[in-house]
């Protein structure tokens, strides 16, 4: 823009342009005042960035702030670029968080105001380096996001094709991985099992490490992320989707000790764990000396080791439970060298309860495709919703009685049979997986028809009547329906 150039106009054509994009055009599309008071605010708000005599500043702050760190040859055009780009996302993210603000503040005109103004300054502070006064900051430390950590939000990669954001910096850490159990990756893995079984992480060692930030746009993939991501060691490829986190509060304030550059996504739009939604942050570990382990894949490329995961199927029309316990390479290994030094069998199974607990615990909550139902009322994808037919109280109770009867099951399988799970581990193949096969299950018959809809009597159901007959395979490998 020229000098004194009024930007209202480009944003009049900008903020209408964008809303499709940001997902956020049905909400705006009837409310065409809101849409026209938003420009004419944003164009005031950002007056103050664009332009020649604002521009080389605004420049200098983001090259200050790491630009040079993320790419390695940074142009005047690169610094340009990155500039626009810095007002352009302040001026979506505002867009997007009024967008979802309720329907009696888009109604109200005082409302949306203060409103508007709130998300701008969210998003100026998320998106934008420390250009005000210090003094600012002093007063308003909610204007500068994570300032301490010294970088800025920058539209990646390179060229016209923006595809996710990265945070100029990376930030160096001590990772205890105790620390970060809580915390969990996109496929609900612990993040502490994850460091373990994928990173090769010793348990209760605490390693250097560097944390990469990233956030995503419209049409942000993690693949995207992993592939383009070239010069971050351990990434470069798709694959390395499954390195990439996401970064809640709670991950943010245990990691890097500053909650506010967290997100919590709105669980309502993350079936889909590799297409996290807008705005949406997430991390990486760069672990010097540390790569995550590999097995060769079926035409000769590695592949990264699976980690340990649980699948249920609920098969009505048979009257049958399946469970398939996939154990990592380590934590077979790990079980394997209990059986071997003839451990308790009690220890060994306290292991393996609590793996299958948490497991159908993630089935239950109808995520990361662990769940499926068989059953002649639920069709195919619909399955979390046919349990949510039921009282509450029902699923809690199957789940709890579907891991006392697995653990049973299994422990006297290994009891009798343990040189089997010992010789799958020996076998080649990443992993062993059990396949805890549940027959004849107490109350299904009664669940069947409930799913029905034929009504549900809690007292009718016998799900604690007997024992329903055990089947235990074991297979070398992951192994699945």
């Amino acid at each position: 823009m020229k000098e004194g150039e009024d930007p209202t106009p480009h944003i009049e054509s900008f903020v209408p342009a964008i809303l499709p994009a940001l997902r956020v055009g049905i909400r705006l599309i009837g409310r065409k005042k809101v849409v026209e008071f938003l420009a004419g605010f944003l164009g005031r708000l950002v007056r103050k960035f664009v332009g020649p005599q604002y521009a080389s500043p605004l420049s200098r702050a983001i090259v200050d702030a790491g630009l040079r760190l993320l790419q390695l040859e940074t142009t005047s055009e690169d610094e340009s670029r990155a500039a626009a780009s810095a007002v352009t996302a302040t001026v979506e993210e505002t867009v997007r968080r009024v967008a979802a603000a309720p329907d009696y503040v888009l109604d109200n005109q005082e409302l949306l105001e203060g409103f508007a103004l709130e998300a701008f300054e969210q998003a100026a502070a998320a998106n934008l380096p420390p250009v005000l006064p210090e003094d600012t900051y002093r007063k308003r430390p909610d204007l500068g996001e994570a300032r301490k950590l010294g970088g800025v939000w920058v539209m990646m990669p390179r060229g016209r094709r923006k595809r996710f954001k990265k945070y100029s910096r990376r930030i160096p850490i001590r990772l205890m991985p105790h620390k970060v159990a809580a915390l969990e990756t996109f496929e609900g893995i612990p993040v502490e099992e994850f460091l373990e079984e994928q990173l090769g992480v010793a348990p209760g060692e605490e390693v250097e490490a560097f944390v990469h930030l990233y956030e995503a746009i419209p049409g942000t993939r993690l693949s995207d992320i992993a592939r383009q991501e070239e010069n971050t060691p351990g990434l470069g490829t798709a694959d390395g989707r499954d390195q990439l986190h996401p970064l809640t509060r709670e991950a943010a304030a245990l990691l890097l000790g500053e909650p506010e550059l967290g997100r919590d996504a709105d669980q309502r739009y993350t079936s889909d764990p590799h297409t996290p939604t807008v705005g949406q942050r997430l991390y990486y570990f760069e672990i010097p000396g540390k790569h995550p382990l590999t097995v060769p894949g079926p035409v000769g490329q590695a592949q990264v080791r699976r980690p340990t995961r649980a699948r249920l199927i609920l098969d009505f029309p048979k009257n049958e439970g399946s469970i398939y316990l996939f154990l990592s390479e380590i934590r077979a290994q790990e079980i394997a060298v209990k059986l071997r030094q003839h451990a308790h069998i009690g220890v060994v199974m306290a292991r393996l309860r609590r793996i299958i607990d948490r497991g159908l615990g993630k089935a239950f909550a109808g995520k990361f495709g662990r769940l499926k139902i068989i059953h002649e009322a639920v069709t195919p994808d619909h399955w979390l919703g046919a349990l949510r037919r039921l009282p509450s109280l029902v699923p809690q109770v199957l789940r709890g009685r579907l891991t006392e009867w697995a653990v049973k099951g299994l422990s006297d399988h290994l009891k009798q049979r343990t040189e089997e799970l010992i010789k799958a581990a020996e076998d080649t193949a990443d992993g062993v997986t059990l396949v805890i096969t549940l027959g004849n299950l107490p109350g299904f018959p009664q669940l069947r028809q409930a799913l029905k809809g034929k009504g549900f009597p809690l007292a009718s159901l016998k799900l604690s009547d007997g024992m329903p007959t055990v089947k235990v395979k074991v297979v070398p490998g992951y192994s699945h329906e």
